[in-house]
C-alpha cells in the first residue's frame, strides 16, 4: 500500500515574485498532513509514504499537467492543447494563478517557458515517482492501493448538528476504488469520532482519476481531513487534539495494510 501527504517548500524566486506574503500562499497547503502520518514509516506497517513537497500555491500536483491557465501564460502553443476546466477558469490550475480566496498571486503573466520548467522541475519528478511505485506495488502483489491524504478548511463543509471533526472520502462515486476498502476506511474514522462525507464536496483530484483503476488491481481513495480537527485554523498550528489525530491517521493506515487481504477483490490478491 502507498500513502501520499503533502510538506510544502517554497522556492526563493516564487516568493520574491508573488504578490501575497507567506502566510496567503500556506491558506492552500494540506497544512501539516505529513506530520500527521509521523516520521518514521516503518511504523505504518510496510506502507510507502511519498510527500508531495512543492507549495500548491507554487504547483498543484493534482491537477493535469495540461490544466494551464491562458490567463495567466498568455503565450500557451496551439501544440499544447490546455484543458479548459471549471478550476482553471476559477484561476486553480496546475499552476495557480490565484490564492487566499481568490487574490491574484503575480505581478504579471508568467511566460510558458517557465511555466514548462515548471512542470519539469516539480509535476513530472512527483508522477514518475508515483506511477512507478504504483506500478512496482502492482507487480510484487497484484494490487496497489493508494491513500491520498489532503486537508480542508472546516468551512469547506456544511456544519452538522453532531459535534465532531469531519473527513471527506473520495472515490469517484466507486470508480477509483473497492468499496470495501472505503467503506472500510469510513467505518474507522466514524468509530474514531469523525463525521464521514462520501465524495461531497470532494470525490476526488487528477490523482484519484488518472490512476484509479480498480479493474486492473489499483484503488486510489482520496481523504480530505478537516483543518479543525489537528490544528489552529488561524494560527495553522497543531492544536491539543494533534497528537491523537496522528495516532489515529497511522493507525488507520497499519491496519488497513493487515485487512487488504480480505478487503480486496480475489483476482486481484497475491503474496509476492
Amino acid at each position: 500500500m502507498h500513502v501520499a501527504a503533502q510538506r510544502a517548500f517554497y522556492p526563493v524566486d516564487f516568493l520574491e515574485r508573488s504578490l501575497l506574503a507567506l502566510d496567503v500562499l500556506q491558506r492552500a497547503e494540506d497544512r501539516l498532513v505529513d506530520r500527521l502520518l509521523g516520521d518514521d514509516s516503518s511504523q505504518l506497517g510496510g506502507a510507502q509514504v511519498l510527500n508531495a513537497t512543492f507549495a500548491r500555491s507554487f504547483i498543484d500536483l493534482n491537477r493535469s499537467d495540461r490544466e494551464l491557465d491562458p490567463l495567466l501564460i498568455p503565450d500557451l502553443p496551439e501544440s499544447v492543447r490546455p484543458v479548459a476546466s471549471s478550476r482553471v477558469s476559477a484561476g486553480l490550475g496546475v499552476i495557480p494563478r490565484v490564492a487566499g480566496g481568490g487574490l491574484e498571486i503575480y505581478p504579471a503573466p508568467l511566460s510558458y517557458g517557465a511555466a514548462s520548467a515548471r512542470l519539469d522541475e516539480a509535476w513530472r519528478p512527483f508522477h514518475r515517482r508515483l506511477g512507478a511505485t504504483i506500478g512496482a506495488m502492482r507487480r510484487a502483489f497484484g494490487h496497489a492501493v493508494l491513500l491520498d491524504w489532503h486537508s480542508m478548511p472546516s468551512s469547506a463543509v456544511r456544519p452538522s448538528t453532531r459535534p465532531g471533526p469531519v473527513a471527506v472520502l473520495g472515490d469517484l462515486h466507486g470508480g477509483s476504488c473497492a468499496p470495501n476498502i472505503s467503506r472500510w476506511v469510513a467505518d474507522r474514522l466514524r468509530a474514531s469520532g469523525f463525521q464521514v462525507l462520501l465524495n461531497a464536496p470532494y470525490a476526488g483530484g487528477f490523482i484519484t482519476r488518472h490512476y484509479g483503476q480498480p479493474a486492473v488491481g489499483v484503488h486510489v481513495l482520496q481523504i480530505e481531513l478537516s483543518r479543525a480537527a489537528y490544528l489552529d485554523e488561524a494560527t495553522g498550528l497543531p492544536n491539543a487534539r494533534f497528537e491523537a489525530v496522528g495516532a489515529l491517521v497511522q493507525a488507520l493506515v497499519r491496519d488497513l495494510v493487515q485487512h487488504l487481504p480480505r478487503l480486496l477483490p480475489a483476482p486481484a490478491w497475491r503474496y509476492a
